[in-house]
């Protein structure tokens, strides 16, 4: 980020949007389809089924040490440092982190029920 930036004049929006769209990539069809070759299965590649167990596998590893190191890298290349914030960057980490952490755990209990209920267990 810190290259592109010195050869790219790119305004805070649009750096925003970068760095969100690479909290997402994780939901990217090319990467449940690389979940599913690691497996090994011999079954037929379904992308809705290999997406939701590979978005579980992924988000059951992150741990809010994990999240809050992920907000500060991302508040980093965002140009966003302590002293921009005037004491206020612990709190932004926190907050960014729970607000995070909260839709991580949400998406697993989702896709959780999901896979359950498609089994025909409900």
């Amino acid at each position: 980020m810190d290259e592109l930036k010195a050869t790219e004049q790119f305004g805070f929006l649009h750096l925003l949007k970068m760095s969100l769209s690479r909290l997402v990539e994780l939901e990217d069809d090319q990467v449940s389809y690389a979940y599913y070759i690691g497996l090994g299965t011999q079954q037929p590649y379904g992308r809705r089924l290999y997406s939701k167990l590979m978005i579980r596998a992924a988000y059951g590893l992150y741990t809010k040490q994990r999240i809050s190191e992920l907000i500060k890298l991302n508040l980093r290349a965002l140009g966003i440092s302590k002293s921009w914030v005037r004491g206020h960057y612990d709190l932004i980490v926190t907050g960014f982190t729970h607000v995070l952490w909260c839709y991580i755990r949400s998406r697993v209990a989702i896709i959780n029920l999901k896979l359950y209920i498609q089994r025909g267990r409900i």
